[in-house]
């Protein structure tokens, strides 16, 4: 082999070993590392969801904020948006989007609904739990107040939250309330409809 050992055919050919013994490497690590929530994308967070019965697609979910479909806070509130506000407002439906009223977790937000989930399955419901799950859900720490009352209390979130995340704390906060209380949820923009699902739809 000496012989040959500045043949530049051979050290390409030795070259195409490696990198495919890299590839392999970092198959392997792969499949270990993105067993981790933090980690995970695609196919392997819908593996992590099963695992904790959280699905990335919830069916029937109602009204997913596009522009003058629906006239009721939870979708479009106001209707219109504002130049200064990115946050407010409905977006134009396309002719691409489905008009399925299905919501289907991105990436991001499906991970934030996982550790949700993952807090939900181990909580009593108390007061710093719900306030962790909204945080969760979000994305970021919210400023949250929790203003308790008779077999009611109200819940206001001190943001401007966009239509996605107003939408998914809608979807789940039926599953982190008390049983047999009454809630309002809110941020700065107004009430947030809080929807029963089907409970097998996520």
């Amino acid at each position: 082999m000496m012989q040959y050992s500045n043949s530049p055919n051979l050290v390409k050919y030795m070259m195409c070993i490696i990198k495919q013994q890299d590839e392999l490497v970092k198959a392997i690590q792969d499949t270990i590392n993105l067993r981790y929530l933090a980690d995970a994308f695609g196919k392997q967070l819908d593996v992590i969801g099963e695992i904790v019965g959280q699905g990335r697609i919830i069916a029937g979910a109602a009204a997913l904020g596009y522009f003058g479909f629906y006239d009721e806070p939870l979708s479009t509130n106001p209707s219109i948006g504002d130049d200064a506000t990115p946050t407010i407002g409905g977006t134009y439906r396309s002719d691409g989007d489905r008009a399925s009223t299905d919501f289907r977790m991105n990436d991001v937000q499906y991970r934030q609904a996982i550790y949700a989930k993952i807090l939900k399955n181990d909580s009593r419901c108390s007061i710093d739990d719900v306030l962790t799950w909204i945080d969760l859900i979000v994305g970021y720490e919210c400023d949250t107040e929790i203003i308790e009352g008779v077999n009611t209390g109200t819940i206001f979130i001190h943001e401007s939250l966009s239509q996605t995340s107003r939408i998914t704390l809608g979807l789940f906060m039926v599953f982190m309330k008390p049983v047999g209380t009454g809630l309002i949820l809110r941020d700065n923009t107004g009430v947030i409809t809080i929807r029963p699902i089907d409970r097998n739809a996520v």
